[in-house]
């Protein structure tokens, strides 16, 4: 009897997607090898991509309106 393997779906260009994220995933690990030095480089991103803190927005008092990061 033969089992599916998943595998076999993908296509030449999934297979490429999926590299590409296994080599990101990859460099970050090697880059930040501590859960702190995870969670601010998660932290830069966000903020690179636009999101705000919540935290100092709240203590600002501003209001949030829909679709704010």
């Amino acid at each position: 009897m033969k089992r599916d393997n998943n595998w076999e779906r993908y296509d030449d260009e999934k297979l490429e997607a999926l590299n590409v994220l296994c080599d990101d995933y990859k460099a970050f690990i090697s880059k930040n090898k501590t859960e702190r030095e995870c969670t601010l480089a998660i932290i830069e991103e966000a903020e690179a991509a636009g999101y705000k803190d919540l935290d100092k927005l709240i203590e600002d008092g501003v209001k949030l309106g829909k679709g704010d990061k």
